[in-house]
C-alpha cells in the first residue's frame, strides 16, 4: 500500500515530472500543428499585449494588435471608409509590409492609404486606431474590436466584433453586437417562405437565419440545391451583409472574405456567423448610406461587365430542343405572332446522347459539341436561324465528363480532373447524366485546355490549337453553366488547389466547393482574353460567389417550381442578390416543373412572363417539356395578347436597361434594386421585395397572386405618375395606393380593344427614360423593319412640378456585341430635364453626344414624351426646339400624324404631350421647350 498509495513521495515526484512532460509535449504538438511562418513555440505562448506603430509599408495604413497569449488582430485601412481585418491564433501575424491575404473573390488589390491619415492611441484597457470616418477600439485582453462611425458630428457605434474558437482547424465564429440593427440584406440566395412571400429580410424573417443544409457526405459545404415546393432552388453564399439601424438612416457593411460554408444567425445577441478557415478575414464598409456601402463593396469584388445587348431581349428555351426542327418551329410561331426575339436557349440535348441512369459511358455529357445525328447540317441551320429572324443561341454545358468519351481520357491523363485517392474522382452515385469525372477548375492548365478545345471551337472570332474540337463556330451570345454548385462530387476528393500567404495548399472540397462556379466563369472569361475574342463573355451560372460578375457571370434561381408562391420567393431572393452584386439574375419563366398539383398553366405563364419582362435579366422562358407537356413558348401558351404586349414593352425600354447596364459597369449602381436602396430613409420601404425599382426612375409592383388583376402599390414620398395612364400621385409621405389596375390598353396594337395584363408601374417625377419605337416589325434589339433600332430616339420624361426641379440621366449606346465599350467605343448623350416653376416652363436638353461606335447613326429622328400634371400645365402656350442655338417653334398636329414632321401633339391619355423633330445630327444639342399657359 505504501509503495503504490497516493501518499508515496516517490510517486508524487513522478507524477509531477510526468505532468510537466505531458503539458510540454501538448504545447509543443499544438504549436507544431500550425502551418505557415511565424509559428509560436510553446515557450512563447505568453506575452505582453502589444500594438505596433502604424505603418504604410505595404501601401495601406496597418496596425497589428496582440493579446497576452497567442491571438493577434491585424487591421488595415484601405480607404477612410474601408477597413480590412484578420484574426487568428494559429500563427504569428505576418508583418504589415505584407498585406492581409484576400481570396479570389476580391478583385481590387491596389488600394493606397497613408498612415499619416490615421491616428492611434493607447487608452489603458483598449487601443484606438482611426481614419477620419471609422474608429476602431480594440480591447487588450480579447482583441474584440468596436467600430464607431465618426464621419458626422453624432458618432455612433456600428458594432462590436468578437470571436470564438480561433485556434486550430475547428469551426470559428465572428460575433457582432446588434446595436439596434433592424434590417439585414445581402448574404446570399435562399428561398425562405414555403407559402411564398417577397417581404422581409434576414433580421425580420420568422426564422432570422441563413443556414446551410447537410450535403450527401453528412457535412456542410455551402452552395447547393435545396428541395423547394415541387422542385429545387439554389442556396448560394454571397457573404456580404448590409446592417441597417432602427432609424434606417444609418448602416454599415461587412464582407466575410471566406470561401468555406457559413451559418448566420441574426436573431441572437450578438449576431453570429460560423465558418471554417485557418484565419478569419473580413472587410467593413462605413456608410451610412446603403448606396455608399454597395459602391465600396463592388469596387472591392469587381463591377459587372456589360453583356451582349441581346441579353436584354427575349430568350425562349425549354428542356429541351432535340433538333433544329423544334427550334425552327418555335421561331416560326413567334414570328407569325409578331413577337420580337433575340435567342433560343439550348439545354443538354444539343450535344445529344441518352441520359437518366446510364452508366455504360455512352452518354455525351462533356462532349460540348453539336450532335451530328440530331442537329445535322449544323452550320447551315445556325446560319438560317440567324438570317431571317436575327437570333442567337445560348448553349448549356456542365463540368462533368462521361467516362466513355475521349475527352475523359484526355483530361484524366493530363491530371485535369478532380482527384480521389491519387486517381480521377469517379462519380457514379447519381448517374442521371451518366458516370465519369468532373473538371478541376482550380487548375489553370485545365481551364485553358478546356476552353481552347471546347468553347473556342464553337465561338465566332476565336482561334486556338485544339485536339478535341468539333465546331462549327457560330454567334453565341451567352454560355449556360449548369450544375455549378457543384451538384455532384465525391466525399474526400481534392483538386489542384492554390496557396494563400503560406506554403499550405488549399485543395480539399471544403476549400474549393463554393468557388467552383466562380472559377468556371473565370475560365471562360480568361479564354476570351487569352484568345483575343472580341465578344462579350456573358454566362448564366446556376451558382457562384462574389466577384463572378466581373467575368460576365449572372445567375438564375435554379429548377424553380411553376407556382406563383415560388415566384414570390424568387423575388425575395432577388432583392438580396441585387445588393450583393448580381444585377443579372432571373428565373425559369414560368417555372421549370409543375409538380403533382399544377396551377392553371395558362394564367400562371402570363403572370410569370410579365413579371420577368420587367425584372428578369436575361428575360427567358424555360421548363421541362416532358413534365406534363409543359409549354414554354409565349406565342402558344397563356394570354398571347398580354404576352406580346409585355415582350414589346420590354423591347421599348431596352435603351433604358442598356444605359443602366453601362452605369452598373462604370459606377456600380444596381440595375433592379430593392425599394429601400433609393429610399433608405423611409422605414416602410425596408424589407419590401414586392415593390422594386428599375434604375432610379421606374417603380413596379410584382404580381404573384392567382387571378390577380390589381394590387396595392406602396409609393414613397414624392410625385409619381402611373406608367400606363400617366395619373399623377402626390405623396406627402409614403403610403400604399390601393387597387392599382394591372389591366391596360394595348398601345402597341390599337386594333386590339381588350385590355392586356401587365405589372403596375410608376414613373418617378424627374425621371428620364430613354426608349425606342416598337411595332409588329421589331425583330430583336438591333433591328426593326430592316432598320437599326437606334436610328430613331424616344425619351419619356416625368416632370416634377412641385417646385423648381432639375434631373439628369446619361444615355449609353454601343455596338452591343464587341468589347469596344471597354475603351472608346461608347456613345454617351447627357440628358437634362428641368422645370421653372415661376415661368411654368419645361426644358429638356439632349446635349451634344460624345464618342462613337461601329455603325452608329449620324442623324436620327427624336421624339420626346412629356408627362406632366395637366392641373399645372393644362395646355402648352408654346412648344419649340432649339438645335445648335437656332430656335424653331413647332405647330400642333393630330397625335397619329405627329411623327410625320416637326410638330407636337396632345397624348391620347391625360398628362402627356408628344414632341417630335425630324432627322438631326446626333452630335448636335437639342433643347425642347414647353411653355405652359
Amino acid at each position: 500500500m505504501a509503495q503504490g498509495g497516493a501518499s508515496s513521495p516517490r510517486l508524487r515526484r513522478a507524477c509531477v515530472v510526468l505532468s510537466c512532460l505531458i503539458v510540454g509535449i501538448a504545447l509543443a504538438v499544438r504549436a507544431s500543428e500550425v502551418d505557415g511562418p511565424g509559428v509560436l513555440e510553446a515557450h512563447e505562448a505568453r506575452r505582453d499585449p502589444y500594438m505596433t506603430p502604424v505603418t504604410d509599408s505595404s501601401g495601406v495604413a496597418c496596425v497589428i494588435f496582440t493579446n497576452n497569449y497567442r491571438r493577434y488582430l491585424k487591421a488595415e485601412f484601405l480607404t477612410s471608409q474601408l477597413a480590412h481585418f484578420e484574426v487568428s491564433e494559429n500563427r504569428d501575424s505576418l508583418p504589415c509590409s505584407t498585406r492581409i491575404y484576400s481570396t479570389q473573390m476580391v478583385s481590387r488589390r491596389d488600394y493606397h492609404y497613408s498612415a499619416s491619415s490615421t491616428k492611434q492611441h493607447d487608452s489603458g484597457s483598449y487601443w484606438t486606431f482611426e481614419s477620419d470616418r471609422i474608429r476602431m477600439k480594440v480591447t487588450k485582453d480579447t482583441l474584440d474590436v468596436t467600430l464607431v462611425d465618426i464621419s458626422s458630428h453624432s458618432e455612433w457605434t456600428m458594432t462590436t466584433m468578437s470571436y470564438d474558437d480561433l485556434y486550430g482547424p475547428s469551426l470559428k465564429t465572428v460575433k457582432q453586437t446588434q446595436e439596434d440593427t433592424a434590417h439585414v440584406y445581402g448574404i446570399g440566395e435562399e428561398f425562405v417562405d414555403p407559402h411564398g412571400s417577397s417581404e422581409g429580410d434576414w433580421k425580420t424573417y420568422p426564422n432570422p437565419q441563413f443556414l446551410i443544409q447537410d450535403d450527401h457526405c453528412g457535412g456542410k459545404l455551402g452552395n447547393k440545391m435545396q428541395t423547394w415546393d415541387c422542385r429545387a432552388t439554389g442556396i448560394a453564399q454571397f457573404p456580404m451583409g448590409y446592417y441597417v439601424k432602427k432609424d434606417v438612416t444609418r448602416a454599415y457593411g461587412m464582407f466575410l472574405d471566406n470561401q468555406y460554408y457559413h451559418d448566420w444567425n441574426f436573431g441572437s445577441e450578438p449576431m453570429r456567423v460560423t465558418s471554417y478557415g485557418d484565419h478569419l478575414r473580413w472587410f467593413v464598409m462605413q456608410g451610412p448610406e446603403l448606396s455608399t456601402i454597395r459602391t465600396a463593396y463592388m469596387d472591392l469584388v469587381g463591377r459587372p461587365l456589360v453583356p451582349n445587348k441581346r441579353m436584354f431581349g427575349l430568350w425562349v428555351g425549354k428542356f429541351g430542343y432535340r433538333n433544329f426542327g423544334g427550334m425552327f418551329q418555335d421561331l416560326s410561331a413567334l414570328r407569325q405572332a409578331t413577337f420580337p426575339l433575340d435567342g433560343l436557349a439550348l439545354d443538354l440535348f444539343w450535344f445529344g446522347g441518352s441520359f437518366y441512369g446510364s452508366s455504360d459511358g455512352k452518354t455525351k455529357m462533356g462532349s460540348v459539341s453539336w450532335d451530328p445525328n440530331t442537329f445535322s447540317n449544323t452550320s447551315q441551320n445556325l446560319a438560317a436561324l440567324k438570317t431571317p429572324g436575327g437570333i442567337s443561341v445560348m448553349l448549356i454545358s456542365e463540368s462533368y465528363i462521361s467516362w466513355g468519351l475521349p475527352e475523359f481520357g484526355a483530361m484524366k491523363d493530363a491530371g485535369y480532373l478532380a482527384m480521389l485517392d491519387g486517381q480521377a474522382s469517379f462519380l457514379s452515385y447519381n448517374p442521371w447524366w451518366g458516370t465519369g469525372g468532373m473538371i478541376d477548375w482550380t487548375n489553370p492548365d485545365a481551364r485553358a485546355f478546356w476552353f481552347d478545345n471546347k468553347y473556342c471551337a464553337l465561338l465566332d472570332g476565336c482561334s486556338a490549337p485544339c485536339t478535341l474540337c468539333a465546331g462549327p463556330k457560330s454567334d453565341i451570345a451567352a454560355w449556360w453553366n449548369d450544375l455549378a454548385e457543384p451538384e455532384m462530387f465525391n466525399c474526400g476528393q481534392n483538386y489542384h488547389g492554390w496557396t494563400e500567404d503560406s506554403d499550405k495548399v488549399y485543395n480539399d472540397e471544403g476549400s474549393v466547393h463554393n468557388l467552383y462556379g466562380f472559377l468556371w466563369a473565370q475560365s471562360i472569361y480568361d479564354g476570351y482574353i487569352k484568345n483575343s475574342v472580341d465578344r462579350r463573355p456573358f454566362q448564366l451560372v446556376r451558382s457562384g460567389a462574389p466577384g463572378m460578375q466581373r467575368f460576365g457571370g449572372g445567375m438564375w434561381s435554379g429548377d424553380i417550381c411553376g407556382t406563383l408562391a415560388s415566384l414570390a420567393d424568387h423575388y425575395d431572393a432577388q432583392k438580396h442578390m441585387s445588393m450583393v452584386g448580381m444585377d443579372y439574375y432571373c428565373s425559369d419563366t414560368a417555372g421549370y416543373a409543375l409538380g403533382s398539383n399544377p396551377p392553371n398553366r395558362y394564367e400562371t405563364f402570363t403572370q410569370w412572363f410579365m413579371n420577368e419582362a420587367w425584372l428578369g435579366i436575361p428575360f427567358r422562358t424555360h421548363g421541362d417539356q416532358f413534365d406534363q407537356d409543359m409549354q414554354c413558348n409565349p406565342a402558344t401558351v397563356g394570354d398571347i395578347w398580354s404576352n406580346r404586349f409585355n415582350a414589346r414593352q420590354r423591347y421599348e425600354l431596352v435603351p433604358y436597361y442598356y444605359s443602366l447596364a453601362h452605369m452598373a459597369h462604370r459606377y456600380a449602381t444596381p440595375i433592379i434594386p430593392p425599394l429601400f436602396y433609393h429610399f433608405q430613409a423611409d422605414p416602410k420601404a425596408h424589407g419590401q421585395g414586392g415593390v422594386k425599382m428599375v434604375g432610379p426612375s421606374v417603380l413596379v409592383g410584382i404580381s404573384t397572386q392567382e387571378t390577380q388583376t390589381e394590387r396595392g402599390v406602396y409609393l414613397p414620398e414624392g410625385l409619381w405618375y402611373n406608367y400606363h395612364d400617366h395619373t399623377a400621385y402626390y405623396m406627402d409621405s409614403g403610403r400604399e395606393v390601393p387597387r392599382v389596375s394591372q389591366l391596360v390598353r394595348d398601345r402597341f396594337d390599337p386594333s386590339h380593344t381588350d385590355p392586356v395584363l401587365t405589372l403596375a408601374a410608376f414613373g418617378r417625377a424627374g425621371g428620364i427614360i430613354p426608349r425606342t419605337r416598337v411595332s409588329n416589325t421589331t425583330l430583336n434589339v438591333f433591328t426593326d423593319n430592316g432598320n437599326a433600332t437606334d436610328s430613331s430616339q424616344v425619351v419619356r420624361v416625368y416632370v416634377d412640378v412641385r417646385s423648381d426641379s432639375k434631373s439628369t440621366f446619361t444615355l449609353y449606346e454601343d455596338d452591343g456585341v464587341t468589347n469596344a465599350y471597354l475603351t472608346n467605343g461608347v456613345h454617351t448623350t447627357p440628358l437634362t430635364l428641368s422645370w421653372d416653376h415661376s415661368r411654368r416652363t419645361v426644358n429638356f436638353l439632349i446635349d451634344e453626344s460624345q464618342g462613337t461606335y461601329n455603325s452608329a447613326p449620324v442623324e436620327r429622328d427624336t421624339t420626346v414624351e412629356v408627362v406632366i400634371d395637366t392641373k399645372v400645365c393644362s395646355r402648352p402656350k408654346a412648344v419649340g426646339v432649339t438645335v445648335q442655338g437656332e430656335y424653331v417653334e413647332l405647330d400642333q398636329a393630330p397625335l397619329d400624324q405627329v411623327l410625320l414632321g416637326n410638330s407636337w401633339a396632345v397624348g391620347d391619355l391625360g398628362n402627356l404631350f408628344v414632341i417630335h423633330i425630324n432627322s438631326v445630327q446626333v452630335q448636335y444639342s437639342k433643347l425642347f421647350t414647353l411653355r405652359c399657359q
